[in-house]
């Protein structure tokens, strides 16, 4: 009965009720996998993350409206002119850039204090430009520490929160010519207001000691907050670079502002350009000027240049062939003469 079941082919050992179709189920157990657990954690840890990130730049940025709409003058704190805080109009990366220029700021305006009573220990001493040294310093420390604050200062702060080339541009042309009076400042020529370097000198050299340590430190001063002020210059034209911006740019943003601050455009009640003392004088209207023939100069120059170049040529060619017809005319040559006429022709 074996012998004929095995040699049977038709013979089955399994069951007529199982389904042959069936997939075939697979007895081993694999056991327990902590990874998946593991990496559905770290993925809700992640998610949590980003919406605590979330959250807080909704906060920022609601913040940052509320303070624009509502913020009031908060600067200087003693009699408040206009809105200024770093840490809510300001971008993160771009705090501590804008308040070490701040902190240059203050040094400057700390060494116009002291450059004055270095100017009145030069006037005791007997110096014969004492005089014109101690009212020059007087009138810096409004004039240098106001128009510093409103011509480089506060362009590249609003630079910075707006990210609009027309304030990084004002903010190149008036810091370069401030770091011009620093240099001007630090060599210290007398008669200048400045006791600077060539004051200090003179000052040690008489045995005025008193005048010459004020000096030293008003030199000193000049020097940190010029160098300072040198190296973000540089800085903020690499990140100027960096964002694209254009003099064209800065043109049509020109022409907004100028539109906004004729016909009351946009009613934003914190525009901050200059705001809000240049908007309410003739200041800047020559501002504006300047900068617009500034912008149109470089713009143009290469046009200019290419045209003037064409110019002189034409000129240089037109006096060559007088000097050849002069010359053949001398000779009295009718073909020379011919030959002549053939070539101012060609020109």
């Amino acid at each position: 009965m074996n012998h004929s079941s095995a040699g049977n082919p038709f013979a089955s050992t399994h069951s007529l009720d199982e389904n042959p179709f069936e997939d075939p189920v697979s007895n081993s157990y694999t056991g327990y996998n902590p990874n998946i657990d593991s990496r559905a954690a770290e993925l809700d840890r992640r998610q949590a993350e980003l919406d605590a990130r979330e959250a807080q730049i909704r906060r920022e940025q609601e913040q940052l409206s509320n303070a624009r709409k509502n913020g009031r003058n908060n600067w200087p704190p003693f009699f408040p002119l206009i809105y200024h805080e770093i840490e809510v109009e300001i971008p993160n990366d771009s705090r501590p850039l804008i308040w070490h220029i701040y902190y240059l700021w203050l040094i400057l305006c700390g060494t116009l204090i002291i450059n004055m009573i270095a100017c009145i220990f030069i006037l005791i001493s007997g110096s014969s430009d004492g005089g014109r040294d101690l009212g020059s310093s007087i009138g810096y420390i409004p004039v240098i520490g106001i128009l510093s604050f409103l011509l480089w200062y506060r362009p590249i702060y609003n630079a910075y929160m707006k990210e609009q080339a027309l304030y990084y541009y004002f903010y190149f042309f008036f810091c370069g010519w401030h770091i011009i009076f620093s240099i001007y400042m630090i060599i210290g020529i007398p008669g200048t207001g400045s006791a600077g370097l060539i004051q200090m000198i003179q000052m040690y050299a008489n045995g005025h000691i008193a005048a010459g340590v004020l000096g030293t430190v008003a030199t000193v001063g000049w020097v940190v907050q010029g160098l300072g002020i040198l190296f973000y210059y540089r800085q903020i034209w690499l990140h100027h670079n960096a964002q694209g911006h254009t003099i064209d740019n800065a043109k049509t943003e020109l022409a907004t502002h100028w539109a906004k601050r004729q016909f009351g455009f946009g009613g934003n009640n914190n525009p901050g350009i200059f705001s809000p003392v240049l908007h309410s004088t003739p200041v800047i209207s020559c501002t504006y000027s300047v900068f617009t023939l500034f912008s149109t100069t470089i713009t143009t120059s290469k046009e200019k240049s290419h045209f003037i170049l064409k110019k002189t040529q034409k000129k240089s060619k037109i006096f060559s062939c007088r000097l050849v017809v002069s010359l053949l005319q001398s000779q009295k040559s009718s073909k020379a003469v011919t030959t002549t006429a053939v070539f101012l022709n060609v020109f």
